[in-house]
């Protein structure tokens, strides 16, 4: 059986880490390319200075769309810089990244290219992405808080949250575990939520195509207590956000609420808004960044007498 390579899809954010454990760690794999024929995999990279070995991970998503994970990983023995994939499962495309490892079994701190392969033809050449995903190394290092690593519209009524642990929420503070919100503060309330492990799906109103959302982790979402000690909040890592979902082409598009006045909560307007983050804009509205959805947030004032019940799964 395939082994589930948890990892982090940090795209755009920041992890502060202790200068001494990263020393070793060997540079990140660039240069790399891929080509498939005959049922194989041929990929190539570029040596890395420091590097005895190299680890080629492959998987039937991308990282970044699969929750954090990659299905299985294969090591080179040598310094080689390429390595054939053979005996692969019958995906329809395959997604490939490579970490390099030194002597003390230390990895590239994070995966910074990724190579999409179609493998339904007899032979096609990778599409080649970047990509700022912390490696299993780096990741085992971050262990004394939780955060939200990235949020994602499922649907026009659902968004998936993926963290860096397993998690809990008890049922009878599932209300205030989340706050959503707009680039033009309005309230995107959650109704339901759906607990796998360290993915949370929120059953939500109706999004606005295209529109720019920011949730935010709130205290009674806890690590899961079968892990023992509790982990705090990371506060620095506490907020994510995504797009509202956009319909496929010939989708229906789903039926907008006919008022956008939020009805859970009062929202105060900051003062100014800070300088949006790339990629995070909105035509015809207000852009909200990172620090923008931060301040919004932080304007709040919850009408504890007006808010429904959210259900907990």
């Amino acid at each position: 059986m395939p082994k589930q390579i948890l990892r982090a899809a940090l795209l755009m954010s920041v992890l502060i880490w202790p200068v001494s454990a990263l020393a070793d760690a060997p540079p990140n794999v660039t240069g790399l390319s891929a080509h498939f024929e005959s049922g194989q995999v041929f990929v190539h990279w570029d040596a890395v200075e420091g590097a005895d070995a190299y680890r080629i991970y492959y998987g039937q998503k991308s990282i970044l769309d699969n929750g954090g994970a990659y299905d299985d990983f294969v090591a080179t023995s040598e310094k080689n810089t390429e390595f054939v994939l053979g005996d692969l499962p019958a995906y329809p495309k395959i997604y490939v990244a490579v970490l390099a490892v030194n002597a003390s079994d230390e990895e590239s701190l994070s995966f910074t290219e990724e190579i999409e392969l179609d493998m339904s033809g007899d032979a096609n050449d990778g599409t080649k992405s970047a990509k700022d995903v912390p490696s299993p190394s780096r990741m085992e290092r971050e262990s004394t808080t939780f955060g939200i690593l990235s949020a994602t519209a499922q649907s026009s009524n659902a968004v998936q949250l993926v963290f860096s642990t397993l998690v809990h929420i008890p049922v009878d503070l599932a209300v205030d575990a989340f706050t959503v919100i707009d680039n033009r503060g309005t309230a995107l309330r959650p109704t339901r939520i759906v607990i796998e492990g360290s993915i949370v799906t929120l059953t939500t109103e109706t999004q606005f195509p295209g529109r720019t959302y920011a949730v935010r982790v709130n205290d009674p979402v806890i690590t899961d207590p079968l892990l023992g000690e509790q982990l705090p909040l990371d506060e620095s890592r506490n907020i994510a956000v995504f797009t509202g979902y956009e319909p496929a082409p010939g989708e229906a598009r789903p039926v907008q609420p006919k008022s956008t006045v939020a009805t859970t909560a009062a929202y105060v307007a900051p003062t100014k808004m800070t300088a949006p983050r790339a990629g995070l804009i909105s035509s015809g509205a207000p852009v909200l960044g990172i620090a923008a959805a931060s301040a919004a947030i932080a304007g709040w004032k919850v009408w504890k007498k007006r808010r429904g019940q959210v259900e907990v799964i």
